[in-house]
């Protein structure tokens, strides 16, 4: 049997860039679930809350103070995706960005995660998440 860890995906959104990508392991898994302990917990807390505010079937509206109350913590929720979450599934699943120089050097991780722009580093985190995704619906069937 041989085992391939690494696969390459290619930028939808940038043509000449794709990445190289680990494939799921438990091993990573293990690395990805212990590195956002925290900050997973801490989402579903900011979650729960958002969810509470939203109206009942008594009460079909929401004032605007509790609107822009919860938009705050949907503010807060997309901010530590983006600060912690995104991230350490990039840290945990890239071994390379190819294609991309960042002011006229090849990109590396710590340089792309600082200095990419928010639209790739989007979709490099959406890439990712699809392929593990992927990866776990295999395992299943």
């Amino acid at each position: 049997m041989k085992l391939n860890t690494n696969i390459t995906l290619q930028s939808k959104l940038f043509p000449d860039v794709s990445y190289a990508v680990r494939t799921l392991s438990e091993g990573r898994r293990q690395k990805l679930t212990a590195s956002i302990a925290d900050a997973t917990y801490e989402m579903y807390e900011l979650v729960g809350k958002a969810n509470a505010m939203l109206p009942t079937d008594e009460a079909l509206s929401m004032s605007q103070e509790e609107i822009w109350k919860r938009k705050g913590l949907i503010d807060k929720i997309d901010d530590l995706s983006n600060r912690v979450i995104s991230p350490a599934w990039i840290n945990t699943y890239v071994t390379k960005i190819n294609g991309l120089d960042i002011d006229g050097v090849p990109a590396t991780l710590e340089s792309f995660l600082s200095d990419a722009p928010s639209t790739m580093f989007s979709e490099l985190a959406e890439l990712i998440k699809g392929q593990v995704d992927l990866g776990t619906e295999e395992i299943k069937n």
